[in-house]
């Protein structure tokens, strides 16, 4: 926490701070030392979570990363690769970072009506009450779409009797975000 009387320096120092490191981006703001490491700190990060973000694309685990070092002040690559040596509970930070848990209920309507209406209402049609039906939510962030899965075959059952059993699964990797899916309380 910081004070309110310490809080203009600090923004001052930020500024300054951005300033400093602005001559080193490229013309898309992404910092030019900072492909040439991405390997060593995402190798890093995967020998500390398990999850391998390689394959996501650069440009935005770029712009994670930066957003790491702003935060953090930190100037060059090479300097947040020796926090992450010196501390690498950083690494965790950054984890978090990456997770970007864009979501809400209907959040494509397009996409869920077209998932409607082509698959889940079929999913249930012919379904009796000693039938189950199951659904995978991957990625399921805080559970909005897992829930207005549910929605919508609740929705396609109806009032029609019998009704099937319906079992949804939602997954993610963030452990945050599956806890308060888990809670199912949404303002």
């Amino acid at each position: 926490m910081l004070a309110v009387e310490a809080m203009p320096a600090r923004l001052m120092e930020y500024r300054k701070h951005l300033h400093s490191v602005s001559i080193s981006k490229d013309g898309s703001g992404i910092r030019t030392d900072t492909a040439q490491h991405i390997a060593t700190i995402f190798g890093a990060l995967r020998a500390r979570t398990g999850h391998d973000f390689l394959q996501y694309k650069e440009k935005t685990l770029l712009r994670r990363l930066q957003r790491r070092m702003h935060l953090l002040q930190i100037e060059t690559t090479e300097a947040y690769i020796e926090k992450v040596r010196v501390q690498p509970e950083e690494l965790d930070q950054l984890f978090r970072e990456l997770l970007i848990g864009v979501t809400q209920f209907f959040l494509d309507p397009t996409a869920f009506e077209a998932l409607n209406e082509t698959v889940l209402k079929g999913l249930v049609a012919n379904k009796g009450a000693d039938e189950t039906v199951r659904v995978r939510v991957s990625g399921c962030a805080t559970g909005h779409e897992a829930y207005t899965i549910a929605i919508l075959l609740r929705e396609a059952i109806g009032n029609r009797r019998p009704k099937p059993k319906i079992q949804i699964f939602g997954t993610d990797i963030d452990d945050r975000a599956i806890t308060a899916a888990r809670l199912g309380r949404y303002g």
